[in-house]
C-alpha cells in the first residue's frame, strides 16, 4: 500500500489523511459537486505515477474549461517525507469518469468501485447531522474562496490571452510596462538585465550587445528590426533593435505570471 500524502484543501486549510480513512472524514469527499477524488487518490488506485495523472488531468481541464476553469479544481498536498507542499486536483465524479475513460478496463473498474463505495457512505441515512453541517459549511467556504480567487486571476488570464493574439512586435521597455500594469514590478533596465542573465539576450559587450541569442531566435521569441539612417554627409549607417514577437510576449507573460514574480 502506497503511503498516501496528507491532502490540504487550500481553500479551507483542512487536512485530509489518505483515502483509506475517508470514511472517518466523509465530509471531505463531499461538496456542492457531490462525490470527489483527488489526483493523489486516483494515482494510488490505478498504480500510476501522480505526475502523469496530474499532467493528464490538467490537459483535460484546460480542454474542457480553459485556463480560468482549471483553478476551480486546484488543491495542494503535503508530501509525507519532505513535508513540502505540491499541487494536485480534486475532481467530481463526472470529470473523474472522463479522465479514466482512456484507462484499461481493470483500472476503470477500480475507480468505479471506489466511487460506488463513497456514494454508499454518503447516503443521508449514513450521515450524522454533524456530517451534513460540515458539508454545508465546507461547500460555502469553497464557493466564497473560489469567487475571490477567480476575481483576482481574471485580469491576468485575460491579459495573457490578449497577448497571445498579438501579431505585432514590441520593445523590451513596452513589455516591462505591460508587466508592471499587471502586478509584476519590473522596469525596463531590470528586465534587460534579467533577459541577459537568463541567456535570452547577448550579454557580451560589443556590436551584438542586447541582441537575441541563438536560443531566442530558434524559439521565435525575438526579431531584429534593422533601420537605415542617412547621415548629414550622405553616408548611411544601420541600427539594429531587438523586439519581442507576439509569441515571445506570450512566452514571457506565462513565465512571469507562472513564477509569481513581483
Amino acid at each position: 500500500m502506497i503511503n498516501t500524502p496528507t491532502i490540504v484543501d487550500i481553500k479551507t486549510q483542512k487536512q485530509i489523511i489518505g483515502h483509506e480513512q475517508i470514511v472517518d472524514a466523509r465530509e471531505l469527499n463531499l461538496s456542492s459537486w457531490g462525490i470527489s477524488l483527488t489526483t493523489i487518490e486516483i494515482a494510488e488506485l490505478t498504480g500510476k505515477r501522480h505526475d502523469n495523472v496530474l499532467r493528464d488531468t490538467k490537459s483535460m481541464l484546460m480542454e474542457l474549461y480553459g485556463r480560468g476553469g482549471v483553478l476551480n479544481f486546484e488543491e495542494t498536498y503535503i508530501h509525507p517525507q519532505n513535508k513540502q507542499p505540491y499541487p494536485c486536483y480534486r475532481l467530481p465524479k463526472k470529470e473523474i469518469l472522463v479522465l479514466v475513460s482512456g484507462y484499461s478496463i481493470k483500472l476503470r473498474m477500480k475507480i468505479v468501485t471506489r466511487l460506488e463505495y463513497l456514494e454508499e457512505q454518503a447516503k443521508p441515512e449514513n450521515l450524522s447531522r454533524l456530517d451534513i453541517l460540515k458539508i454545508a459549511m465546507d461547500s460555502e467556504q469553497k464557493r466564497l474562496a473560489l469567487e475571490n480567487e477567480n476575481r483576482k486571476m481574471l485580469p491576468k488570464v485575460l491579459f495573457a490571452d490578449a497577448v497571445s493574439a498579438s501579431t505585432s512586435s514590441i520593445l523590451v521597455g513596452e513589455l516591462a510596462k505591460l508587466l508592471k500594469q499587471n502586478g509584476i514590478g519590473i522596469g525596463q533596465n531590470r528586465l534587460f538585465s534579467w533577459l541577459r542573465a537568463n541567456e535570452y539576450l547577448i550579454k557580451r559587450k560589443g556590436t551584438d550587445y542586447n541582441m537575441p541569442t541563438q536560443k531566442s531566435m530558434e524559439l521565435s521569441l525575438f526579431e531584429i528590426k534593422e533601420r537605415t539612417i542617412v547621415n548629414p554627409d550622405d553616408s548611411t549607417r544601420i541600427t539594429k533593435t531587438s523586439k519581442i514577437t507576439g509569441k515571445g510576449q506570450q512566452y514571457f507573460i506565462n513565465l512571469f505570471l507562472g513564477q509569481g514574480m513581483k
